[in-house]
């Protein structure tokens, strides 16, 4: 059956009937972005196609699904490449065909482009609604207002902490000015900044009914002092409603400060040593850790299956082709913003790696909830360092049923989550409009329980900030 919405079975009937049927072996190319084919349509008979713009994937397509409808509409190159997943089988109507049928059945042109524009529009629609994690109550897509929440008097401590912390900003900024800089005026930034850092979260923490007074107080008057730091600012500036900006963690993974005048360095210096910072740069290699536990069980001679949701960082997918894991694998990163995969595979080639890893844009939340293009085949494992900290908990249930439907019989997730001791929790919320879920083991355990994985063991691995879980698909 031909999915064109319009059709007439008589319709369905001609394009059968005109169409030829070409075989293809695994990873060959159907057709090559720009290439300048023979007009037609290519209806997906049987096995998968991945669908590649630029190297990236952004579509896995299986039986049914139609393919280079845009290169049929323009007569231009084509716009991606089609190449074969799995063996498969593709149903081609020349462009000649269906024009004759256009000019001699009667209605059948318009049927045609009417279904063609359905499927468009349905695609456009896709790409419009997905995005990596969505709007909710707790994690707004807005900016915080800040004002119309002092309706308190602030605290004596407060005023004169904050007073304190700008006035030793201007300080050092004179003794900059005058051409006197020294070594220990990066320790009285680190204090400076780790004194107002604890007054915010000392005060917040004791009084969450005042949160967002003190919060917007103190964001106010340390705002030009802190965001002279790139961290700061790059964090702060962050696209909203993105779960993740690949160019500021890759900025905090790379570690070297940067700011606007020598201050701005310095401030910088200290923000890229939170340990909130510290964990974004080493949890790639803790997850991969956790993994290769698992994989010393595997077949070694067989390259399994296992995606990454949420690419995070380049050091993120680098950490599964070090020197100490040769296990073969093939590896699908899964992401929606495609700007972090180039840096990601020259990183790849640089390396020589013969890994076999592929990327694909889409968004997570589409993928799980079923809505997405891409088929993501049974996994060994299937792991996400930084998805279930930016979504609520039925979302997170949600999550863990698709993950243990893709997951092969004895397959594993890994998955990390921020636990409730961050220190850092308050700063990154009212400071830098950063904010994620923060749970517990206990909150973790009776999640999985709700799910699919039901009371399947959990392991846990903690640092104290980060919490690492993994967990085995157990069939009964």
């Amino acid at each position: 059956m031909i999915p064109f919405k319009y059709f007439t079975l008589d319709d369905q009937a001609y394009i059968i009937e005109a169409s030829r049927r070409v075989r293809y072996a695994k990873n060959d190319v159907v057709v090559s972005q720009g290439e300048k084919a023979k007009r037609g349509l290519f209806i997906i008979s049987s096995g998968i196609a991945r669908v590649e713009i630029n190297g990236v994937t952004i579509a896995r397509c299986g039986p049914g699904s139609i393919l280079g409808e845009l290169s049929f509409l323009e007569e231009s190159g084509a716009s991606s490449s089609i190449i074969a997943n799995t063996e498969l089988e593709i149903d081609i109507t020349e462009g000649d065909m269906i024009d004759n049928f256009c000019a001699s059945v009667p209605g059948f042109a318009t049927r045609f482009y009417h279904s063609l524009a359905s499927l468009m529009a349905q695609r456009i629609r896709e790409r419009i609604d997905g995005s990596f994690l969505k709007t909710n109550n707790a994690l707004s897509a807005r900016r915080v207002q800040r004002t119309g929440h002092l309706s308190f008097t602030l605290s004596p401590e407060i005023i004169s902490g904050v007073a304190a912390f700008k006035a030793e900003m201007e300080s050092i900024a004179q003794i900059i000015q005058n051409g006197l800089p020294n070594q220990t005026l990066q320790d009285q930034v680190t204090n400076a900044c780790n004194a107002l850092h604890h007054l915010l979260t000392q005060h917040i923490s004791s009084n969450p009914g005042q949160a967002a007074g003190i919060g917007a107080y103190i964001f106010r008057q340390s705002f030009p002092y802190l965001m002279l730091s790139y961290a700061n600012d790059k964090a702060y500036t962050k696209p909203l409603g993105y779960q993740v900006d690949y160019e500021l963690l890759n900025y905090i993974c790379e570690g070297i400060p940067h700011g606007d005048s020598p201050l701005g360095q310095m401030i910088d210096e200290w923000v890229l040593r939170l340990p909130f910072m510290n964990l974004l740069r080493k949890r790639g290699k803790e997850m991969a850790s956790c993994l290769f536990k698992f994989a010393q069980e595997w077949e070694k001679d067989i390259a399994l299956p296992i995606t990454v949701l949420g690419i995070g960082t380049s050091p993120d997918v680098l950490a599964f082709v070090t020197d100490n894991y040769t296990l073969p694998m093939n590896v699908t990163c899964i992401d929606m913003d495609a700007r972090g995969f180039s840096i990601v595979k020259k990183q790849l080639e640089v390396l020589g790696n013969q890994l076999s890893v592929s990327f694909v844009q889409d968004s997570v939340l589409q993928v799980y909830q079923g809505n997405s293009r891409v088929l993501i085949e049974p996994q060994k494992a299937i792991l996400g360092a930084n998805i279930l900290h930016y979504l609520d908990d039925n979302d997170v249930v949600e999550l863990l049923n698709w993950i243990y439907e893709k997951l092969l019989p004895d397959g594993v997730v890994i998955l990390g989550q921020i636990s409730e001791t961050n220190p850092d929790r308050v700063y990154l919320e009212y400071i830098l409009e950063w904010s994620f879920y923060h749970r517990k083991q206990e909150v973790l355990k009776d999640l999985f329980a709700r799910s699919k994985f039901r009371y399947s063991h959990i392991e846990f691995h903690s640092d104290g900030i980060l919490l690492i879980l993994s967990c085995r698909k157990r069939v009964e």
